[in-house]
């Protein structure tokens, strides 16, 4: 229904002269329209007239001026203007008012709520999104003017889901009052979900089984889970809820107590879905005891009738298990132990008789309240001694009798002599660390969505001690000569290799000066030994020869400068069997110093040893001619040191040697090892003779030889 509201105006004029008539315009009412109504053809809302002299007139057409805005509204002037007779021109003006249309929330249709979409990278446009979710729509009006507008808000929700708050703004600009949160303005929240349909594939090890390293736990190294497929923003999330792991993603390694730990794994995938895995982490407590026991024992034989008769025939003894244990302990305390000899743990006793005399390599096992086990060998030595029983095998046959003397070069017994045994073949101390080996089995297989071939398995891991060194023990005995030069034992076992050798302690009282002037006229060349055994006491650093070295050390030694003798011995010792045989130069002979013998199994054995004392050089050589050699020495140093002189020494620069009475002469020097490291000659023209490129030897000891016209004499250098 179209409602037009509209008054007559009129225009009247009164002319005073009564002879004159009245002349009088009349006008449409203003109207109110609005902007759907007809607003072009205004001829429905009327049109002016006039009334001269009682006759009416049309007054024309209107001039008419529109005033609307772009939604159609606003006013409209229709002017008439006509002329009385009198040719005044006469108006009137008609508005029309219009206004605006009637666009509300009924004419608006919103997009549907909650849009599932999926993907990684699905677009969200309004464009790209069904019909019905896209964007808003309205009913077309007229004389409105709709805008749509958006702002999204995002939220993540882990790396496969996330939700978008899409809030849609409507105005109609033509019913809008800015500031009004009302009046033509709509607005609307949409939800759009994305999450990804790929479902990971998570795998684990379903079981890992280790043996306690600790009496309580074990930290146990869990391999990482495995997850297949990619998420939206690269990988995916993992947590695990045990309570012992170090951390809570994919690595559940920690320390886990003894017993079975369940550990879950969970992966967050899509919009609040989960894929799960769950490992089983078995810790064993199968840590055995620690084994001691005794590393011999003897036992007797108690004397048997066995068939009752009245006469000995047998003899026996009971041993328990427990006996053989001197101090072995569970680390955590898993008692009580038992002792057994065999892994059969109710047998706990032995029972020897007469074929069992000797020695017996046994076992004394130790098992805790959970059944672990652990070790330990006893040599039992089963005898018929204080018994006596008849016709039971004794056991001295078990046991080699070893024996022998010691003596010097002149067959005088030596007592106090230290004969050592050791046995060769060692018991290892073993150096370990902790290592592991992963095995895995594999309990079922399937291709994924991707066609790649997935293994589920199992994982054991299996913690070990590995031996990174190894400390060798060697069972050792010593043994002392007694006065008369005698050593013996008869505590030794058969099928045994075994390493002898002999010390004594030093005795410098009998070596002095004599014994180093005899020494350097040997090396230098002016004297000879007359005994084989010279050879042995000379060669003082033992390394088989008689030179320059062995000078050295013997005049530190007596001088205090050093008071360790080469070796840390002073006193050699030689099988004596070797040395009945050496040659007149026994240093080529390799004479053995220490006797190896394999698999003992005779019942004796005799092996007696020849000492040499290092630097007892005068109680070999005659006393005569050493006397004239040390007078024919001391005069030959008190001409060379007038002489000679050989600077600076110690020395960091080039040598130099003097040479004041120009004698002709050849100079040598020898490196601590006896090389040959430098060679010339002295000219009797030349005062000084200098050692080239000698400032740049090695640090270290040297000796220099200088032998002149009339003399020789070798200096120890020190190279700073």
């Amino acid at each position: 229904m179209k409602l037009v509201y509209s008054f007559l105006l009129s225009v009247s004029f009164v002319f005073l002269s009564p002879a004159l008539k009245a002349f009088q315009l009349y006008c449409p009412g203003d109207v109110w329209v609005g902007c759907n109504d007809e607003i072009w053809d205004l001829s429905i809302y009327g049109n002016a007239y006039y009334d001269i002299y009682g006759i009416y007139h049309d007054a024309g057409t209107p001039t008419v001026v529109y005033n609307l805005n772009s939604c159609n509204t606003g006013t409209i002037y229709r002017t008439w203007t006509v002329e009385d007779p009198y040719w005044n021109q006469v108006s009137c003006t008609q508005t029309i008012y219009v206004s605006g249309g009637h666009f509300s929330s009924a004419n608006i249709h919103w997009p549907y709520q909650d849009l599932q979409l999926y993907g990684c990278n699905t677009s969200i446009h309004p464009n790209d999104l069904p019909y019905g979710y896209d964007k808003p729509h309205y009913d077309y009006m007229t004389c409105s003017q709709v805008g749509v507008s958006y702002d999204d808000k995002v939220f993540y929700f882990g790396p496969d889901c996330k939700k978008i708050l899409r809030k849609w703004t409507l105005i109609d600009w033509c019913n809008y009052i800015p500031g009004s949160q009302y009046h033509g303005i709509w607005t609307y929240t949409q939800v759009i979900k994305i999450s990804n349909t790929e479902t990971p594939l998570l795998s684990c090890a379903k079981e890992i089984v280790i043996n306690a390293q600790e009496c309580d736990s074990s930290y146990v190294d869990v391999p990482l889970v495995n997850v297949e497929g990619m998420s939206c923003t690269g990988e995916y999330g993992i947590s695990n809820n045990s309570y012992y792991a170090d951390y809570k993603g994919a690595d559940a390694s920690g320390k886990y107590p003894l017993g079975t730990t369940k550990v879950e794994y969970t992966v967050e995938y899509a919009c609040g879905k989960e894929v799960k895995c769950r490992t089983d982490i078995k810790v064993k407590d199968n840590k055995p005891a620690v084994p001691y026991c005794y590393s011999g024992l003897n036992v007797a034989l108690m004397p048997v009738d066995s068939d009752n008769d009245g006469n000995i025939d047998d003899g026996m003894v009971e041993v328990w298990a427990q006996d053989l244990n001197v101090g072995s302990y569970h680390p955590c305390n898993n008692g009580p132990l038992i002792f057994s000899f065999s892994a059969d743990a109710s047998e706990t006793s032995r029972t020897f008789t007469c074929a069992d005399v000797g020695v017996n390599a046994v076992q004394m096992w130790v098992t805790d309240i959970n059944g672990n086990q652990s070790f330990c060998y006893v040599n039992l030595s089963v005898q018929n001694n204080a018994a006596n029983i008849p016709d039971c095998k004794p056991d001295e046959g078990k046991k080699y009798v070893l024996s022998g003397k010691t003596f010097d070069e002149d067959h005088d017994e030596l007592e106090n002599v230290q004969v050592t045994l050791k046995d060769r073949v060692p018991v290892y101390q073993y150096i370990t660390e902790k290592d592991s080996i992963y095995n895995y089995e594999v309990i079922d297989s399937f291709y994924n969505s991707s066609n790649v071939l997935v293994h589920i398995y199992n994982l054991t891991i299996e913690y070990f001690d590995k031996v990174i060194d190894s400390i060798p023990h060697h069972n050792v005995m010593h043994l002392m000569s007694n006065q008369n030069g005698v050593y013996g034992t008869n505590d030794i076992l058969l099928y045994r290799n075994y390493e002898i050798t002999a010390y004594k302690p030093g005795d410098m009282s009998r070596v002095n000066n004599s014994d180093l002037e005899i020494l350097k006229a040997f090396v230098d060349g002016e004297y000879q030994f007359k005994n084989k055994y010279s050879y042995l006491a000379a060669d003082i650093n033992e390394d088989t020869e008689v030179n320059n070295e062995d000078v050295l050390l013997l005049e530190e030694l007596l001088s205090g400068e050093e008071d360790e003798w080469p070796k840390e011995r002073q006193w050699i010792f030689y099988n004596m069997q070797d040395m009945a045989t050496a040659t007149d130069y026994p240093l080529a002979d390799h004479l053995s110093q220490d006797v190896r013998i394999q698999n003992i199994q005779d019942k004796s054995h005799h092996l007696d040893f020849m000492g040499i004392l290092k630097g007892d050089l005068d109680k070999y050589e005659s006393m005569d001619e050493v006397a004239g050699l040390n007078e024919k020495i001391n005069l030959r140093n008190s001409q060379v040191d007038k002489d000679i002189s050989v600077f600076p020494n110690p020395f960091t620069s080039n040598i130099r040697v003097g040479n004041p009475k120009g004698e002709a002469g050849k100079i040598k020097v020898f490196s601590s090892e006896g090389r040959l490291i430098y060679s010339g000659i002295i000219n009797k023209s030349q005062s000084e003779t200098v050692i080239p490129d000698s400032e740049l030897w090695n640090k270290g000891n040297y000796f220099l030889s200088i032998e002149t016209e009339n003399d020789k004499k070798t200096i120890k250098l020190i190279k700073l």
